[in-house]
Formats: structure tokens, sequence, C-alpha cells
């Protein structure tokens, strides 16, 4: 049985379809993002080809994040504060980092990314070499709060570890 199901297989593999889809084009830029001061805040505005995720943020004189203003896919399911069923996006920054305080750094530079492709980034508050107790191993949960913060819930509480 197994011969037949892995001879099927390699059958359907090489028989060539009729209908192969053709390369779809990688996500660009219609109107490429621009940063205007409006009073206290600054206005976001960009525009993108065709339907795609996103991330807006605001970094800092050194590169680092200090802002996350939004981040989904483009279209009818797109979350606040990216408008739905639109390609054309208008944000708005007041000026401040995640924690709410008026953000420090500047020069500050906004970043607009599309297509991004998820890569493996390493392991959360540890050194590839170690094993310690600042290590997540074991997460058994996932939740955002209002702030759009992530929690972690992890099997093990990391107070103590053992050799």
């Amino acid at each position: 049985m197994k011969t037949t199901v892995i001879l099927g297989l390699a059958l359907a593999a090489t028989v060539p379809t009729a209908h192969a889809a053709a390369p779809v084009a990688p996500p660009a830029f219609v109107t490429k993002p621009t940063a205007t001061r409006d009073g206290d805040a600054v206005r976001i505005a960009f525009a993108v080809s065709a339907p795609t995720d996103v991330a807006v943020y605001v970094e800092d004189d050194k590169g680092r994040a200090i802002r996350h203003l939004a981040a989904g896919v483009l279209g009818p399911n797109a979350p606040e504060p990216l408008q739905k069923d639109s390609l054309a996006q208008n944000l708005v920054w007041d000026g401040r980092d995640d924690d709410g305080k008026k953000a420090e750094g500047g020069p500050f530079k906004v970043r607009v990314g599309l297509g991004l492709k998820p890569v493996w980034g390493g392991v959360a508050f540890a050194k590839p070499e170690e094993i310690g107790p600042n290590r997540i191993e074991g997460v058994i949960g996932l939740a955002t709060g209002p702030d759009g913060r992530l929690y972690v819930l992890d099997l093990i509480n990391g107070w103590g570890w053992f050799k």
C-alpha cells in the first residue's frame, strides 16, 4: 500500500497542470511613505499596489523601534488604526513612545514594511549558550492587553533552575 501511495504522489507531481498560477509581483509602494508634521502630531501617508501585510513604526536616532503604530494585513479585515478596504493609508503619530511617554532620542524615522516574512529571531531572554532563569521555553499561552503589549504565560516560572 505504501508503494502505491508514493508512486501515486510521484505521478501527480510530474503531471503539468493547465491552470498554473502566474508569478505574483511582490507588493510595492504606489505612493511612497511621507511623514508630515501637523502641530504636535505627525501624519504618515502611503499607498500600496495590492493587499499585503504592513508594519508601521517609529525609530529613534539609534534605530530602535520606540513606537509601534500599526501592523496587519490591508483589506476588509485590516485592524485599527489601518483603514479597512483601502490600499491608501493615513496614520497619526502623537509623538509618544509605546509606554505613552513623550518620545526621546530624536531625530525620529518612520518605517513602513511591506510583505513581511517571519523568520526565526532566536530565543527570548537568553543567549543560545545559556540556560537560566530568564529563558522562556514552555509557552502555554499568549495574550495581548488593551495597551498593545504581548503577555506570555510560561510553564516554567523562571525563579529557579536545576543542573
